[in-house]
């Protein structure tokens, strides 16, 4: 299937983009967005900024039992707020479709060869602080930043 999107008749030199991801392994729908750039006649790919990964985080342990989890999940008030969504959120991922858009998708093979560096989030708001970061960076040699993590 062609698909005329991808296909410019305009004779400017092609866009160079830059992508901000948290890791190589991307949902569905930005694995098809890396795709749809790539083979544009009119865009590539110059750079790929990876959220630096944060400190390990504490893992409880996984062999406590199904009755210490629930206390555990019952005492504590951050916990316990959030039962019901995750209940949920087990209940839609049994029920989801095959092939889904929110499915992880690994890019490494379709980012090999493009330039890529780490980008330390700095705050709460890490986003913007990674845009400004890699902005300050490569902003006069990029021409657009796409946030897909």
């Amino acid at each position: 299937m062609i698909r005329y999107f991808r296909l410019s008749p305009a004779l400017c030199p092609p866009l160079r983009i830059g992508l901000l991801l948290d890791t190589a392994k991307v949902s569905a729908f930005c694995a098809r967005v890396i795709e749809d750039i790539q083979c544009s006649n009119f865009a590539r790919i110059e750079l790929v900024a990876f959220r630096k990964s944060p400190a390990k985080p504490v893992i409880p342990n996984p062999s406590a039992s199904v009755a210490s989890k629930l206390a555990r999940r019952l005492i504590d008030p951050k916990l316990r707020k959030h039962i019901l969504y995750n209940a949920y959120l087990q209940l839609d991922r049994r029920k989801k479709p095959a092939n889904h858009p929110l499915d992880p998708v690994d890019c490494s093979a379709q980012l090999a060869g493009i330039d890529s560096i780490e980008v330390e989030p700095i705050g709460q708001n890490s986003t913007t602080t990674s845009i400004a970061e890699v902005h300050l960076t490569f902003g006069n040699w990029l021409k657009d930043l796409l946030f897909l993590g």
